[in-house]
């Protein structure tokens, strides 16, 4: 496994070094290396958000020093001997590449088998979002929309503006909403924002359940957002969000990217890129292909109503072979 790279698709939140995860939100990927004397292995770890927590859980047979480092300017963040049954947690207060390396101390071969664990564990979870109204609204309307698993909305404290999913929950952070109030103050502009990013999160769940080969590109998941306010009635949403985007300066955002990994497109084109989609009416018809196998029968049939000569025969055959599976 030489410099074996981990891509992980995966965001992470803030949480204490001591927080359970049991009730985190995970990514474990196998850890089993071979070290000659002497040498070093290492395993890049790419798109790690600030705040996030890494732990290796492994087992060795020799003396292993191990050392965490930050790509962008190789600082040296945790160095340390390690026992021979390793329960390691890494804290990572700032977000980027970093890189883990082993370095094999002994003057023999090393084996080491474990795991290394990405968490997504937030931190001060507001227990009351299950409950909350607007959340509970959005999630029975997708179950109305499409065939997936449940999708879990949380509201946590990241330590950052900004909000995550992977296939099963979206965290939305307090800061993020914090970010929204501060920039209007009109309640029903806050509302609007607050959605387009949900939807937004939302878009890479469902993509990601589907297992859609795009579910990280940040403007296909733009463009199924604006796709999600429009077959939710909820248009206004895409427009505010393209109004803030606006909003924002550029030249500063640009050297932020320069220094940070960002798969989002600058936001002035994506306030470009959503007006477009928003007027495009070609794009419920491009998206369908991909959408069809994931709609509910019920939607279908609405949908065959309103489809070209193509789509209605696809959405047909799409209905007669779950009529065909529900009768055997």
């Amino acid at each position: 496994m030489s410099n074996r790279l981990f891509y992980w698709g995966l965001i992470v939140i803030g949480l204490s070094s001591l927080s359970p995860l049991s009730s985190a939100l995970e990514k474990t990927v196998p850890l089993k290396l071979t070290i000659a004397a002497g040498q070093t292995k290492a395993a890049q770890l790419q798109n790690i958000y600030a705040n996030s927590e890494l732990e290796i859980t492994a087992t060795i047979d020799c003396d292993i020093q191990l050392s965490l480092i930050r790509s962008i300017d190789q600082r040296q963040v945790f160095l340390s001997n390690m026992p021979r049954d390793w329960n390691t947690h890494l804290l990572i207060n700032d977000a980027g590449q970093y890189r883990l390396v082993f370095l094999n101390k002994s003057k023999h071969q090393c084996k080491i088998n474990g795991q290394l664990t990405s968490s997504l564990a937030p931190a001060d979870i507001d227990s009351n979002v299950k409950g909350n109204e607007a959340l509970q609204k959005l999630s029975k309307q997708l179950q109305k929309l499409f065939i997936a698993d449940d999708i879990r909305y949380l509201v946590a404290t990241c330590n950052s503006q900004n909000a995550y999913a992977s296939a099963s929950t979206v965290v939305l952070c307090k800061e993020q909403i914090a970010l929204y109030r501060d920039y209007s103050s009109s309640p029903e502009i806050r509302q609007h924002l607050t959605l387009f990013t949900l939807l937004h999160e939302t878009a890479h769940a469902l993509l990601t359940q589907w297992q859609y080969p795009f579910n990280s590109n940040e403007d296909v998941v733009d463009e199924f957002a604006v796709l999600l306010t429009q077959m939710m009635n909820q248009t206004a949403a895409a427009e505010s969000a393209a109004i803030y985007f606006e909003s924002q300066p550029s030249a500063e955002e640009f050297q932020h990217k320069l220094k940070h990994d960002d798969r989002h497109s600058l936001s002035i084109q994506r306030a470009r890129n959503l007006r477009k989609w928003a007027q495009d009416k070609s794009l419920m018809a491009r998206w369908m292909p991909v959408l069809i196998p994931h709609i509910t029968s019920e939607r279908l049939l609405a949908f065959q109503s309103a489809s070209n000569k193509d789509l209605k025969q696809r959405i047909a055959n799409e209905l007669k072979n779950r009529n065909s599976s529900n009768t055997h």
